[in-house]
């Protein structure tokens, strides 16, 4: 329950036994906790680093004090013998169960300085705030792995490597973690990617059309900005430009955002926010019915607004998380659906996914037409771990799935942790239950979290910017049903992330009882020249392509290389002057997109064509391949008509 002690920190305060903090520090610390580092919540606390450093001094020097008077009560000594032969454990005084606490509050302090420090891009303190975390608790897992993040932020590539080892041995000789295959998993996945040292660097400007568009990282960013628009002084490159608010009536709320030297235009979308008309929550409900949700017809009211602003050849850059990220799909889908002729393109993060909605938009909306195949909307939907929320629908357009970290573990509020150590005592048998009832939603939030999206992107990316680990997404489980399935999946497997790493897709047998489960990600892995499925890309973008694969084609007047051999070709290639791939990149991009392009299989579905880039083209092209990513080219695709493009290919070798 709540402990009075003599001598704490603040004589009048309370210390809650699970958290150890004095009840007005825990409830500052869960202040920082959700403005700084969860970000559910609007604002911000420059001074929250100093804050946490006085709380740090003060439970420390309060510590040593303690222990200093313990170590002086010759009372204490002389009657400690006397307690242990009666087996009469110590009360609250015990110099243990004290310990204990101050451990847990010092933990706690050091952790969330510590983070707070990598979020901010000070890894050398964070480093070091994480070291004295885990002095106090030596398994926090969750822990190693962000200091190990913080030294490969540092391009400490050999002392991460070192870590890592540390880490692998700690574990394989630990007991309590032999039943955890993901945690060895993991950390032989990321010593293989810190072992390849080429994994990360930073890419100068390349004068390519790649250079204007956003980041998928600016997307994430920009959709968490919706969520609390002074977090745009974050982003010092984007400027206001428009916002909608109808947060009273219909809970929606969007920004509109400008690039101040490309001039990209971008609008972001809010997702489900629990406000006091829950008016966001009712939206939730229509989507989830299947009905148009209100907040969708003011969205594509304000996207009207905003289109008059720009040129109709410039691209109109839809984003969102969550909610935000259907309300995004769907004023994209809806283009495609009447056929408009305007540029835009969706870039959404943890969308419930809209498919089943388009079905009976469509019939409501008397289109004759039938409702295109997911991969012809100009989509691209990042999804976290299988959650509530990702699982609603089917999803459109093109889907990658992302491999989060771990969440730290749940803290009780203070009030919550009162009612949980009453009903458990009372209840003993229901603690279990509540234990794995807490957990799971911790999970849940976590994996769902616009912050931990975020982290995908910045803990670790490779030279184009993306996640280093990466997977394309066949199959989505859809439903409560299919969750299910997957978590039970997934708990059989002992996967705490609930994630299938690259040792579990060696075993056939696993991946076959995931797809039962309507579960399919091609893992990727390291793979720097990440590939695209062929089946992923829309129908003519398939058409193109194909002709350069059946071909094994490459450009004209360049070194190339066939069968490991480098051989010099000529090729002649006829265009066709209204091809809009040539009138929207140019003749000189469209070349060197063709030429780096080519097709791989997959080692665990050799029947499986994937689109690449030919790592044999750096020679050739130096800096540019790692701008011009394999999304970049997805998106132009997709924006483009490739119908006609290319009349003839006359390959003559010389």
């Amino acid at each position: 329950m709540i402990l009075y002690l003599e001598d704490s920190p603040d004589p009048h305060g309370l210390i809650i036994a699970k958290n150890s903090l004095i009840l007005k520090d825990w409830m500052k610390v869960d202040e920082i906790k959700k403005v700084e580092i969860d970000m559910s919540k609007c604002g911000r606390d420059d001074n929250a680093t100093e804050t946490l450093s006085r709380m740090i001094d003060k439970y420390e020097s309060e510590n040593q004090k303690k222990l200093k008077a313990q170590q002086s009560n010759v009372i204490t000594r002389l009657i400690r013998p006397v307690m242990r032969y009666m087996n009469i454990s110590f009360n609250s005084q015990n110099e243990t169960g004290y310990q204990d606490r101050y451990n847990n509050a010092l933990e706690r302090l050091y952790t969330l300085r510590g983070l707070l420090l990598y979020h901010r891009g000070k890894y050398k303190e964070a480093i070091s705030d994480f070291n004295m975390s885990l002095t106090y608790n030596p398994s926090n897992i969750e822990i190693r792995f962000y200091t190990l993040f913080a030294n490969i932020m540092l391009d400490e590539d050999a002392e991460a490597y070192v870590y890592v080892q540390k880490v692998l041995k700690k574990l394989e000789a630990d007991p309590t973690h032999n039943k955890n295959p993901w945690v060895l998993a993991t950390s032989s996945d990321y010593s293989d990617i810190i072992r390849q040292k080429d994994y990360k660097r930073v890419v100068p400007p390349s004068q390519l059309f790649t250079d204007v568009w956003p980041t998928h990282l600016e997307f994430a960013e920009l959709s968490n900005i919706a969520y609390c628009k002074d977090r745009l002084t974050s982003l010092p490159h984007w400027s206001f430009i428009d916002e909608f608010n109808d947060t009273d009536k219909t809970g929606y709320y969007s920004i509109a955002v400008q690039h101040n030297e490309t001039k990209e235009m971008v609008i972001a979308h809010r997702g489900t926010t629990f406000d006091v008309n829950n008016a966001s929550l009712l939206a939730d409900f229509d989507l989830f019915s299947l009905k148009i949700p209100e907040q969708f017809q003011v969205a594509q009211q304000f996207t009207n607004k905003i289109r008059q602003q720009i040129d109709p050849k410039r691209i109109l850059w839809h984003t969102g998380h969550s909610l935000g990220g259907a309300i995004a799909e769907f004023i994209v889908a809806n283009e495609t659906l009447f056929k408009q002729e305007s540029l835009s393109f969706a870039v959404t993060f943890d969308s419930p996914g809209i498919r089943e909605l388009l079905k009976d938009h469509r019939r409501r909306s008397k289109i004759e037409q039938s409702l295109p195949k997911s991969n012809e909307f100009r989509v691209i939907g990042y999804l976290s771990v299988p959650n509530i929320v990702n699982t609603m629908g089917t999803h459109i357009g093109l889907t990658l799935r992302l491999s989060p970290d771990p969440p730290l573990p749940a803290q009780y509020h203070p009030l919550a942790q009162i009612v949980y150590t009453h009903v458990t005592a009372q209840f003993n048998h229901l603690k279990g239950i509540l234990d794995a009832l807490v957990a799971e939603a911790n999970k849940q939030l976590h994996w769902h979290s616009i912050r931990t999206i975020i982290e995908c992107f910045k803990s670790w990316p490779n030279k184009s910017g993306l996640p280093t680990i990466l997977k394309s997404v066949i199959k989505w489980p859809k439903g409560v049903q299919k969750l299910v399935c997957f978590l039970s999946l997934a708990s059989q497997h002992n996967l705490t992330t609930l994630d299938v790493t690259y040792d579990l897709n060696k075993d056939h047998k696993a991946l076959d009882d995931f797809e039962s489960c309507n579960y399919h990600v091609i893992d990727s892995r390291i793979d720097l020249f990440f590939g695209l499925p062929l089946e992923l890309w829309n129908s003519k973008a398939q058409c193109f392509l194909e002709q350069f694969i059946n071909h094994d084609f490459k450009n004209k007047n360049v070194t190339i290389q066939y069968n490991h051999d480098f051989k010099n070709k000529n090729v002649t290639i006829r265009y066709n002057h209204d091809c809009e791939l040539v009138k929207f990149v140019g003749v000189d991009n469209m070349q060197i997109i063709l030429n780096i392009l080519h097709w791989k299989t997959n080692h665990i579905y050799p029947d499986m064509k994937m689109i690449g880039f030919n790592k044999s083209a750096i020679p050739i092209y130096n800096e540019q391949i790692y701008k011009i990513n394999i999304l970049n080219i997805y998106k132009l695709f997709s924006l483009v008509n490739l119908d006609n493009c290319v009349l003839s290919i006359v390959d003559s070798p010389k």
